[in-house]
């Protein structure tokens, strides 16, 4: 086969995997197992820039480039235009992580030299946990890490310089920590002794762009708001100690991953992934530890364990892994006079191996809901106005985005509806979040029916729409079919 019609039948498949996720994502959606966190804010960022209001989370009230630098909202506004913010802002990632297949099939083939164990990596990457963690993680910036990194590592290796250098760019707009995954780059190509100025250059730049980023322009965004640096608080109070204990301090990292062994196991799972042929690639280790060490020295769980978006920077090097990996083993079997038939079912083998390991525990892509709560959710969204303040359940507030005033329902309840017009609530939800526990839940719900000037808007199933100053004469009657839900049977302190 020509390489145009390989080059086609990739990109065919990249179409039928970016519709497939795209599906997939919208029925997330539709079934509100999106939430606040992150689809809510980052929708509302998108929203906000596209009119006029640059990088404002209404959600919370404050500018995003304070909280994480993704100036890459510029180029979603446009989009946001003509698509509901929530919606679009699945689609991208969905459509980007697909497009990651082309790049991926280009350097695996530089590699590898064999198409069955090119398509055999595609499958391996679709597969990926970690992909799909980030693929159904709601949204975030870093998702589009893992097409853009692909593609700079093979506009790299065919030198189209011009391209490398776009995507570079466009990689610095993403997310503040970005730039560990290019220097990470930057140092392959220096151990693999091709382009050692360039690659030097590109360490060094990304370096102070990381610093630039979380020194100067995050924290005029945010009064003075380094970046998340409480996640390293164990190196230091600040940035300059946190960087120097991290790189002089030995003694402390070894004692961080002594007191939790989840690091240990991230830094095995990663390997995992690769189907083990990381071992064979030293510069790719070097590579991906960056990224990796960021993520797996911070004191918060999920980047620990590369669950939720934080892994999408890491997955780009898993694969470039597998890629140098195989042709490493590929050089040692052939000095061993082993034949290339005798390889490939070698390397079918692993990667096979990898496969159905990775589909035993993949993550499941849609949450179902009752179809009742669902069809619930809709009639009452249906009735708010595009304009008015709401304060809605974290599931609810992706739907509701578009607007100027939208307030997660969230602890402190009263704070959250001083501002709202309307109020979302689902009386029989399982999910407690952001509440600790069921009678907290309840009480919420009893203050905004007797204590507050919400009343009875509109109700279907166990979904109620709340409305300032609307009558308030059912709203006891309400509360007592609400308690004697089966749901809150055992939240006895609640309904005293």
């Amino acid at each position: 086969m020509s390489r145009k019609k390989r080059l086609l039948v990739i990109w065919c498949i990249t179409i039928f995997v970016a519709v497939i996720m795209s599906l997939l994502a919208m029925q997330r959606h539709h079934s509100f197992t999106t939430s606040t966190y992150d689809l809510g804010i980052e929708a509302s960022v998108a929203w906000n820039t596209a009119h006029g209001r640059w990088f404002y989370d209404s959600t919370r009230e404050i500018n995003y480039l304070g909280d994480h630098f993704s100036p890459v909202y510029l180029l979603f506004a446009p989009i946001v235009w003509f698509v509901q913010p929530a919606i679009a802002l699945l689609l991208i990632p969905s459509i980007a992580i697909a497009c990651s297949l082309p790049p991926l099939a280009l350097l695996a083939y530089r590699y590898c030299h064999s198409k069955i164990i090119v398509m055999l990596i595609l499958i391996v990457f679709l597969c990926c946990p970690y992909l799909t963690y980030v693929n159904t993680y709601d949204f975030h910036p870093s998702a589009l890490a893992i097409p853009l990194l692909l593609w700079i590592m093979y506009f790299f290796e065919s030198k189209r310089w011009l391209f490398f250098t776009a995507g570079v760019i466009l990689c610095f707009l993403l997310k503040e920590d970005i730039p560990f995954a290019i220097a990470g780059i930057g140092l392959y190509y220096i151990l693999q002794g091709r382009q050692k100025l360039l690659s030097l250059s590109l360490i060094v730049i990304s370096a102070a762009v990381f610093l630039g980023i979380t020194m100067k322009i995050m924290p005029a965004f945010n009064d003075d708001f380094h970046g998340h640096l409480e996640r390293y608080s164990h190196f230091g109070p600040i940035l300059t100690d946190i960087l120097k204990n991290t790189v002089f301090n030995h003694g402390k990292t070894i004692e961080i991953f002594s007191q939790d062994s989840r690091r240990l196991t991230t830094v095995f799972q990663v390997f995992k992934a690769s189907g083990f042929f990381l071992f064979f690639a030293p510069a790719a280790v070097v590579a991906v530890m960056p990224s990796l060490l960021m993520h797996i020295m911070s004191n918060y769980p999920p980047q620990i364990c590369l669950s939720h978006h934080y892994s999408a920077s890491i997955i780009p090097f898993i694969f470039l892994g597998i890629c140098a990996g195989i042709r490493q083993v590929r050089l040692i079997l052939r000095k061993c006079r082993v034949l290339w038939m005798l390889q490939k079912v070698f390397f079918v083998g692993v990667l096979a191996a990898v496969i159905v390991t990775s589909l035993r525990t993949l993550p499941r892509y849609v949450a179902f809901k009752n179809h009742g709560t669902i069809a619930a959710g809709h009639a009452v969204l249906a009735q708010i106005p595009p304009d008015a303040a709401v304060a809605a359940a974290h599931y609810y507030v992706p739907h509701l985005i578009a607007r100027r005033n939208i307030k997660a329902l969230m602890p402190p309840v009263e704070q959250a509806a001083s501002e709202a017009e309307y109020i979302v609530i689902d009386t029989c939800d399982s999910s407690l979040y952001p509440f600790s526990d069921k009678n907290f839940l309840l009480k919420n719900i009893k203050w905004l029916l007797l204590d507050s000037d919400f009343g009875l808007s509109y109700r279907c199933g166990s979904v109620i729409l709340l409305k300032r100053d609307a009558d308030r004469s059912t709203n006891e009657q309400l509360l007592s079919e609400i308690c004697e839900h089966s749901c809150w049977k055992d939240c006895s302190e609640s309904i005293k």
